[in-house]
């Protein structure tokens, strides 16, 4: 039976630390994982709004250059 494998959006350095919170992937230069499973917590009511959320912020982020 496979592992599963948490994989959390944390600062640099600590444990199963994958994404930052600009969803900039550790290792890699101008490599983003917009991605709901990243996320450390989930908000209440339906995930899509979440995820729709998420993307747009990451978006405006990517197009001001951050």
């Amino acid at each position: 039976m496979a592992k599963s494998i948490i994989c959390r959006m944390v600062e640099e350095g600590e444990l199963n630390a994958v994404v930052d919170s600009q969803s900039r992937l550790f290792g890699f230069e101008r490599l983003r994982v917009l991605d709901l499973s990243a996320v450390p917590f989930l908000t209440p009511g339906h995930s899509m709004l979440t995820v729709y959320a998420l993307a747009e912020k990451q978006a405006a982020d990517i197009l001001a250059g951050n």
